[in-house]
C-alpha cells in the first residue's frame, strides 16, 4: 500500500490539507505532522480520521510521496520539500493562496520547490510564473476547501432564526474578519492592522445613523479575543460590538448583511455564500495589496471614503453581489488525488 506522509503548519493550508487526507484515509497509508486542530479554543475540523497517526522526522523514509500546505513563517513544509528530494520521494504541494510566495519557498536565500504545486485558480498560476517557477510543476486544480463551501450554506428561514437567537432585530450585522496582524505584528509592513480597520469601520457605520448596527468580529484560528478587548462588549455610537463564536460550518457568519476583510480566503468563501463582501485594504504602499482573486479585486476599497461609500452601497443591495470566477469549484480533490497517483490530472 502507498504511504503518504501530510503536514501543514498553518491553518490555511490545513484546510486544504485535511480534506485531501480524509479522502485518503482508508485507501493509503497516512502519516501527519504538523499543526494540531484538535488543540486550542478554536479548532478548524472536529471530526477525526480514522487511521492517522502524527509521526516524527525518525519515520520519513516509511512514506513514498508528502503532501504538504506551504508557510512564511513555519520552516516544516519547506524543510519536507528539500528532505524529499534527498530521500528520491516525490512532494506536492497544495497552495491555500499565492501571498507571501516568495517567503513561502525561500529560506535564507536558498529555494526549494515541491515537484508539484497545487493551485486555486489561474491568477495563482501566473504569479508563481513571475516567480520564475516552472511551469511544469503548476497545476491549476481549485480549492479542496471551497469545494466544501456550497453545502454550508443555509437557508433565509434558518437565517432569520439565527439572527432571532442573536437578538439581532433590525439591525444590520456586519463581520469583519481578522488575519493576526495585530497579534504578529504588522502595522509597519502594511501600514494598517485590525484595530486600525476597526476603527474605520466603527467611524463608517457611524456616519449611517439611519441604522443600527452590531459588528461581529471573526476571529483567525491563529488570533487571540484578548487582543480585541478595547472593542468586544462595547457599543461605539450606533453600533454593538461582540466577538463571533466558534463558526465550523459557517452558520453565523451568514447572518451577516456584509462581510468585510482584507485578503483572507474566507471573503471568497463568504462570496459564495451569496453574502455581499468588501475587502479593505489602505496600505500606504500600493504593491503591499493583495487580490489573488477576482472576486477580491472586484469588491477591493483602498481609504475609509471609499469603503463608507462600499458599505452604504451593499446595504442598499447596489453591489457586491458579483459571482465568483475562480475556479473554486473544480472537482479538486479528485484532481489532487490523479496527481498523487501519478496519472495525468483531469
Amino acid at each position: 500500500m502507498k504511504r503518504i506522509l501530510f503536514a501543514a503548519s498553518e491553518y490555511g493550508s490545513f484546510n486544504m490539507v485535511y480534506r485531501v487526507m480524509k479522502a485518503c484515509s482508508g485507501r493509503y497509508g497516512i502519516g501527519y505532522m504538523g499543526l494540531d486542530p484538535a488543540s486550542g479554543e478554536r479548532p478548524i475540523i472536529k471530526e477525526p480520521v480514522i487511521g492517522i497517526k502524527k509521526i516524527n522526522n525518525g519515520q520519513l523514509k516509511n512514506f513514498d510521496i508528502f503532501v504538504t500546505g506551504s508557510s512564511a513563517l513555519s520552516d516544516l513544509e519547506y524543510t519536507l520539500w528539500g528532505r524529499a528530494g534527498d530521500m528520491n520521494k516525490r512532494s506536492i504541494c497544495i497552495l491555500d493562496q499565492h501571498k507571501q510566495l516568495e517567503e513561502r519557498f525561500t529560506r535564507n536565500g536558498k529555494r526549494i520547490l515541491p515537484d508539484a504545486i497545487c493551485v486555486m485558480n489561474e491568477d495563482a498560476r501566473k504569479s508563481l510564473l513571475k516567480l520564475g517557477v516552472d511551469k511544469d510543476k503548476i497545476i491549476v486544480t481549485g480549492s479542496p476547501y471551497l469545494a466544501d463551501i456550497a453545502g454550508y450554506k443555509i437557508s433565509a428561514s434558518r437565517r432569520r432564526a439565527l439572527r432571532k437567537r442573536l437578538c439581532a432585530g433590525n439591525k444590520k450585522v456586519v463581520t469583519f474578519c481578522t488575519e493576526y496582524m495585530v497579534k504578529t505584528p504588522q502595522r509597519h509592513k502594511y501600514g494598517y492592522d485590525e484595530h486600525t480597520l476597526l476603527d474605520d469601520i466603527l467611524s463608517c457605520l457611524n456616519d449611517l445613523g439611519q441604522y443600527d448596527f452590531r459588528l461581529h468580529i471573526r476571529l483567525h484560528p491563529n488570533d487571540e479575543k484578548r487582543l480585541y478587548g478595547k472593542y468586544a462588549g462595547k457599543t461605539f455610537g450606533n453600533t454593538e460590538v461582540i466577538i463571533a463564536e466558534d463558526d465550523p460550518e459557517y452558520k453565523m457568519l451568514q447572518v451577516s448583511d456584509i462581510v468585510i476583510g482584507m485578503s483572507s480566503i474566507i471573503l471568497v468563501a463568504a462570496s459564495m455564500l451569496s453574502l455581499p463582501i468588501i475587502s479593505y485594504q489602505p496600505a500606504k504602499d500600493k504593491k503591499r495589496i493583495f487580490k489573488y482573486d477576482d472576486i477580491i479585486g472586484r469588491n477591493l476599497v483602498t481609504d475609509r471614503r471609499a469603503l463608507s461609500r462600499a458599505i452604504s452601497d451593499r446595504l442598499l443591495k447596489k453591489s457586491g453581489g458579483a459571482k465568483l470566477k475562480s475556479g473554486a469549484l473544480y472537482n479538486s480533490i479528485d484532481r489532487i488525488l490523479s496527481i498523487i497517483e501519478n496519472r495525468k490530472h483531469a
